[in-house]
């Protein structure tokens, strides 16, 4: 199964984070699944051979923009690429606020398939 998974922050070290540690030990707990995980531009990268790594945030510690920046790159682009599959679900790891929950009813991809929220 392909699993992309969304933090609020990027996957990368330092383990600093509860949703970043979250989706990391889930990811690296489930070697039969790929996952595909945000992290940032020139940061360290997590380890696993069933991590497909998309660095569209900019730094450790996104702001307000960066992260909306991430939204509109998922919205403007196709989610299947550099030989990744498309997604069979799509898994949320974050405190849901209505911007976020707007912005993903917004998007057609996660109406086609399947999302998990984990908060």
């Amino acid at each position: 199964m392909n699993i992309f998974l969304i933090t609020s922050v990027p996957i990368a070290p330092p383990w600093d984070q509860g949703d970043k540690n979250l989706a990391y030990a889930l990811a690296t707990a489930l070697p039969a699944h790929r996952f595909r995980v945000l992290t940032y531009r020139g940061g360290p990268v997590p380890e696993g051979d069933n991590l497909e790594r998309e660095p569209l945030y900019r730094s450790r510690q996104p702001s307000f923009w960066q992260k909306a920046r991430v939204y509109w790159r998922l919205l403007g682009r196709p989610l299947a690429v550099n030989g990744w599959a498309e997604p069979d679900l799509y898994h949320f790891i974050y405190r849901p606020y209505a911007l976020s929950s707007w912005l993903c009813r917004l998007m057609p991809e996660f109406r086609r398939r399947p999302t998990l929220h984990t908060v």
